[in-house]
Formats: C-alpha cells, structure tokens, sequence
C-alpha cells in the first residue's frame, strides 16, 4: 500500500502536535462512529461491492491514524477523510483492472441509487435499470454510475479512472447507447427493441 497523502493543502505547514490533532480530527477511537457510515455509503456507491466497500474504509481510517500528524487542518475531518478514501478507491480499480465488480452491485445490495416509488411497476422499472448498468463494460458501467447517480464532476471521475475528458465523453455516450438498447428491449419492448 503506498504512503497515504491525505493533506487538503500540501503548501501549509503541517501540524504535528497531538492534542492540537485530537482537537481539530477528536478522538480517533470516535473516527468509526462519527464517520464510519458515510465512508461506506461513498465507497459502497462507487465500488458497488459490500466487503470492498468495508475494506476501503477500514484502510481508510488505517491510514487517516497513521497520518493524522500530517492533518494541517485546513478542512473538515470529513474531507480530509473523503480525500483518503478516494485514493484508496482508485488503487481498488486499478487494482481490479477488468474484473467484473459492478455486476454484483445491484444483486448485493438489492437498492438502488435513486430510491424508487413505492409503486410495483417503479421498483421493476429501477430493476430492469440496475440490471442493464449491470450488464455494461466495467469501464462504462463506473463512468456511467459515477456521473450518473453518484454525481461526480468530470474532473474527479477523469482523475480516478486516469482518463481524458475526451475518453470520459466517448464512455458515457457508448454506456448510454447500451443501456437505451437495453431497456427498449427489457423495458419497453416496442417496435422500436425489434429495428435494433
């Protein structure tokens, strides 16, 4: 695992005293209590995988202890936090390379990111959906969910997949023709499911 970095402003003069740590971060005993819940809903929402998920917050908070003198406490604990959980979720996908994480999102979570009426044909239609992401190429899937129903700003997905804004454009409009394809067949299956 390399060095954790998890300074918000590397220009500013670290802060190395303990009590003024535990004064700006509180107790690291706390961290999973206090922030335990949100790391995991932001790492479950783009690795799409439970245990993953568990893993890249408890290396998360690991390595948040381990720096915690290098907080220079020019964010919130939540950012600075946030911060170190998306270089662990990049080096989880590289990690993962091709394999094939995203398809047991929705079967593992059984939710979804929007959460859907509570009408039966609303809950069908979002399982369709989820099921179509699901069936998309890693890349496009991530790209795709990440714009899509986590709301990430070009930038940030561009950075953690390593990608150019061109590449991100190109994957989402292909995650996008795919997944039309998918529900006019699975969903709407008209006339238009059989010209393609």
């Amino acid at each position: 695992m390399p060095p954790a970095e998890p300074l918000c402003d590397r220009d500013k003069p670290l802060k190395a005293d303990e009590s003024t740590i535990v004064g700006q971060l509180g107790d690291p005993e706390t961290w999973v209590d206090r922030y335990g819940d949100m790391l995991f809903r932001f790492a479950m929402l783009r690795v799409g995988d439970a245990d993953a998920a568990e893993d890249l917050v408890q290396e998360t908070l690991l390595a948040a202890w381990q720096s915690r003198a290098r907080y220079s406490g020019d964010c919130t604990p939540p950012t600075w936090l946030v911060a170190i959980l998306k270089r662990r979720i990049a080096d989880y996908f590289r990690k993962q390379g091709r394999r094939s994480t995203l398809n047991r999102s929705a079967a593992a979570s059984g939710k979804t990111a929007v959460p859907p009426q509570p009408e039966v044909e609303q809950v069908e239609f979002w399982s369709v959906v989820h099921s179509c992401t699901g069936d998309l190429p890693d890349h496009l899937a991530r790209a795709f969910r990440l714009r899509t129903f986590a709301d990430e700003s070009p930038e940030d997905i561009c950075g953690s997949e390593g990608i150019s804004r061109k590449n991100l454009s190109v994957r989402l409009h292909r995650a996008r023709q795919l997944l039309r394809r998918c529900l006019e067949m699975r969903w709407f299956g008209g006339d238009e499911a059989k010209r393609l």
